[in-house]
């Protein structure tokens, strides 16, 4: 068994966050969580399960003040590794200046998304000097975890890491934690959404598409989550006639609840390195419209046990969402709900939690390929 320390930028409630909350509850090995900047509801959580959880509400003003709280806590707890989940430069820094410290410790840089996105910024400035931090980062570790195929290749091709350095562990669920839904409750077709507001995940565009639905179909739209862009999501919605029909649920702690009273979820971003709440859905039996961009082609094959779409493609989205909508009850949708739920089964977090505990335990350690 090792001590592991993970660190975090903050504690809220995400889907890094829930997935090191199962891994948490889960793992073989003594795992301490280090949240950088703030605690939040996934930290809380983690502490209730008795692990050792530190909040340092560090200031990014004093880098190296953080990193000694870091070292500190390592030495304290006889830490033998040590793992950066989100792309913050700082826990990067921190990770890095913690491994030349010689406290002999291993370092694993954890890819949750597409290389692109890890080092994504408003300014140039800061998107040159993240690039550069997280390519030193991710090439001195001693080993990097991708969430996907798709997120190891962003990561070869744009950081230029080498390619047996990265191994994909795919992230897992709690299947057990969401019951199936089977058919429609009640005539209104209830449609999903769940992540963050930005411009990015594209919900424009799904409401784009049911706009175009209007005379067709009875539905309404939950959207769960919160983010910058809500006001303009908003504001769209009533630009298209279908404020009465959407439903900003905000954040929530109850999704394995809204999904079980859901019918249909559509998430159709630019970029998505896995999709967590894409395997929830599936595993709750909702028909599943995603775009066919960065880790989700590995988790739906179209057709099949969901539906995958093109990239800001309303007019396509609508059509499909129609077709599934008016033929819910059909054969082949059925088949498809049935195979949706399968495939959860292969990322269960008992697996996932199993991988990640081998991978420290035989490959950072005994240097396994």
């Amino acid at each position: 068994m090792k001590k592991v320390l993970h660190i975090l930028s903050a504690g809220d409630t995400g889907g890094i966050e829930a997935l090191c909350s199962d891994y948490a509850d889960f793992s073989k090995h003594e795992n301490i969580f280090l949240f950088l900047w703030g605690g939040g509801y996934n930290a809380e959580k983690i502490r209730e399960m008795g692990k050792k959880v530190y909040i340092l509400n560090a200031s990014k003003k004093h880098i190296f003040a953080l990193c000694r709280k870091a070292e500190n806590i390592c030495v304290k707890e006889k830490v033998d590794v040590v793992i950066t989940h989100h792309s913050d430069i700082y826990a990067h820094i921190c990770m890095m200046l913690l491994k030349q410290s010689n406290l002999n410790i291993k370092t694993i840089a954890y890819a949750h998304a597409n290389a692109i996105d890890m080092f994504h910024a408003d300014k140039m400035f800061q998107r040159v000097m993240k690039k550069k931090i997280l390519k030193w980062s991710l090439s001195k570790s001693d080993r990097v975890i991708a969430v996907s195929e798709s997120v190891k290749e962003s990561v070869v091709n744009i950081f230029k890491t080498p390619r047996n350095h990265v191994t994909v562990v795919y992230n897992g669920v709690n299947i057990d934690r969401f019951g199936c839904k089977t058919k429609f409750k009640e005539k209104c077709i209830q449609i999903i959404y769940v992540g963050r507001l930005v411009e990015e995940k594209r919900v424009q565009i799904t409401l784009q598409a049911l706009s175009m639905l209007s005379d067709e179909l009875d539905y309404k739209f939950v959207i769960v989550g919160t983010g910058a862009y809500k006001d303009e999501l908003d504001t769209l919605s009533k630009k298209l006639g279908i404020a009465d029909r959407v439903i900003f649920a905000g954040e929530r702690h109850d999704i394995e609840d809204l999904l079980r009273q859901s019918d249909i979820f559509i998430h159709v971003p630019l970029q998505e390195g896995f999709g967590i709440t894409v395997v929830e859905a599936m595993a709750s039996g909702l028909t599943c419209i995603c775009s066919k961009v960065g880790g989700i082609p590995e988790i739906i094959q179209d057709g099949e046990n969901g539906y995958l779409v093109s990239v800001d493609a309303p007019e396509e989205l609508a059509m499909i969402i129609k077709d599934v909508a008016l033929n819910y009850e059909n054969e082949k949708n059925l088949l498809i709900r049935e195979k949706a739920k399968k495939r959860a089964e292969d990322f269960s977090v008992l697996s996932y939690v199993a991988d990640v505990d081998d991978f420290i335990q035989n490959n950072v350690f005994l240097g396994g390929g």
